[in-house]
């Protein structure tokens, strides 16, 4: 998905999560994760094009650009249940739901909309196993 995807369907959940659990707290965590997890691309950028501030380059490469390696270091299917953990720590209750919830949502999207990623894209595990070699994990052009 491209960014104002992400931001529309973020802002979107994370009203309608606070609304329902009635905490700010918890919207504000979905919205915020639901966005910003895919800071994990300029670690990705910078580890295929050496390290520059570009923002045209940036862009290029996240969604038109070819890389030899594709790490996605946050995007995890498995790492949705330490994020739920979260909730079971006194005063996060609120704020560990936000988070989880905004990022299932997140990789939920992602998973649907990419379809020129190999299914499997969004389980770390999988691209652990194939070295994240980017040949193995993006099917053809977006």
């Amino acid at each position: 998905m491209v960014p104002v995807q992400h931001v529309a369907v973020s802002a979107g959940s994370g009203v309608i999560l606070g609304l329902l659990m009635r905490s700010w707290s918890a919207g504000a965590a979905c919205c915020f994760i639901g966005i910003f997890i895919d800071a994990d691309h300029f670690f990705d950028f910078w580890n295929n094009r050496g390290f520059r501030v570009s923002v045209r380059e940036f862009l290029d490469f996240c969604y038109h650009g070819t890389s030899r390696r594709f790490f996605d270091l946050l995007n995890g299917f498995e790492f949705i249940p330490a994020i739920w953990a979260l909730t079971t720590l006194p005063g996060w209750h609120n704020l560990g739901w936000g988070l989880t919830v905004g990022y299932t949502i997140h990789l939920l999207c992602d998973q649907f909309y990419n379809t020129h990623l190999n299914r499997w894209t969004y389980f770390f595990c999988y691209r652990l196993f194939v070295g994240f070699d980017a040949r193995r994990i993006v099917k053809g052009p977006a």
